[in-house]
C-alpha cells in the first residue's frame, strides 16, 4: 500500500507505461510535492480546482484543444 508517487515511479520505471500521461491531484501545495510531480513528468493540480481547469490540463497533456463553448440549440417556435 503505497502513495500515488510510488505508483507513478513504478509507471515511469516500466517501458510499457513510461510515457503514460499522468495528472497528480493533491491538496498539498508544498514545493517538495510540486517538485516531485515535475521530476516524474506529471502534470499537477492542487485542490480545490474547477472542472474547467482539469479539462484544460487534460487537453494540454493530450495535445488536444479545449472543448469549445457550445451555445444551446435554438428552440423551435412552433
Amino acid at each position: 500500500d503505497g502513495s500515488g508517487f510510488d505508483l507513478l515511479r513504478e509507471l515511469r520505471a516500466a517501458a510499457a507505461t513510461r510515457a503514460f500521461p499522468v495528472i497528480v491531484l493533491t491538496a498539498e501545495g508544498e514545493d517538495r510535492i510540486l517538485g516531485e510531480a515535475e521530476s516524474l513528468g506529471a502534470g499537477l493540480l492542487t485542490k480545490p480546482f474547477s472542472p474547467s481547469k482539469l479539462t484544460a490540463r487534460i487537453a494540454a497533456i493530450l495535445g488536444d484543444a479545449p472543448p469549445p463553448s457550445v451555445p444551446p440549440a435554438p428552440q423551435d417556435p412552433r
